[in-house]
This record gives C-alpha cells, sequence and structure tokens, in this order.
C-alpha cells in the first residue's frame, strides 16, 4: 500500500524510515489512516491519541491510558528484539527471552510491526538506556 505525501508517492513500510513521520506512527496505524482515506501528510504527521478527550467516560479515558502504556513497551520490547537478533540471536532465544510467538518475532525483525525510524536509535534527540526505558536527550530539551 502505497501512500502519497511531501511530493513523493511511497510504500508505508518506506515512509516508516522517513524522518518527517510523527515518532509513534506504526505500519499499523498508517495502513488503518490510509484505509480511512486520510490524505498523505496528515496521516503521516498526526499524532496518536493520547490520553483522554473530554468527551470520554472515565472507561474509554482508562482505555485510551492502557493502551498508549502498551505500546510504548511493545516499542521498546520491538527495539530489544531488534538488537538482540542483530546481535546473532536465534528466533527460538528471542520468543523465550521476550515471551513473543514466532510470528510476532519475524515480523518485528522485518520491521513489520512496531517499527519507526524514531524509535530504532537513527533520530536525534531519543535513545533507550541499558533497560529499555525511552529518555530524551539534550536534542529534545
Amino acid at each position: 500500500m502505497n501512500l502519497q505525501a511531501f511530493g513523493a508517492d511511497k510504500a508505508i513500510e518506506d515512509w516508516l524510515e522517513d524522518s518527517r513521520i510523527h515518532p509513534e506512527l506504526t505500519r499499523d496505524i498508517l495502513v488503518k489512516r490510509a484505509k480511512r482515506g486520510w490524505l498523505g501528510e496528515r496521516a503521516l504527521t498526526t499524532p496518536v491519541i493520547k490520553g483522554a478527550r473530554a468527551s470520554d467516560s472515565k472507561v474509554r479515558a482508562k482505555a485510551r491510558a492502557e493502551k498508549a502504556e502498551y505500546r510504548y513497551s511493545m516499542f521498546c520490547k520491538a527495539q530489544k528484539v531488534r538488537r538482540s537478533a542483530a546481535r546473532g540471536s536465534e528466533v527460538s532465544d528471542l520468543m523465550a527471552r521476550y515471551n513473543i510467538s514466532k510470528s510476532q518475532a519475524e515480523k518485528i525483525m522485518s520491521k513489520n510491526e512496531w517499527y519507526n525510524v524514531h524509535w530504532d536509535g537513527n533520530s536525534p534527540g531519543y535513545d533507550l538506556d541499558s533497560n529499555g526505558e525511552g529518555e530524551a536527550t539534550d536534542a529534545d530539551a
């Protein structure tokens, strides 16, 4: 599936390598936005909704918070999986260490799930420490 934006027509996977997209976007979110007819620049730069909206019930607000926390934890886990795979870990080792299925491991390693250039250490201003926790660098301050 392709998106047209910024004067280019590229596959969604290629847009995930572009530093102009919003840091929290994933392949799945971009596919959903494209299927819903979002225009390219809007689909690539609009942040994912975090937190409650004024019209949200308490249950919905809690669900949004849980989803945001889950999304963050999966981005961090995926980054760890890709780094371990790059160091030569076998898929079976990754499955056991990170409690993921074989298909999840393969999708993460092929960057079809939980990937964005900002979260893969290729974007200035963000880094994961040794515990896999994200922290802003001086470029964000």
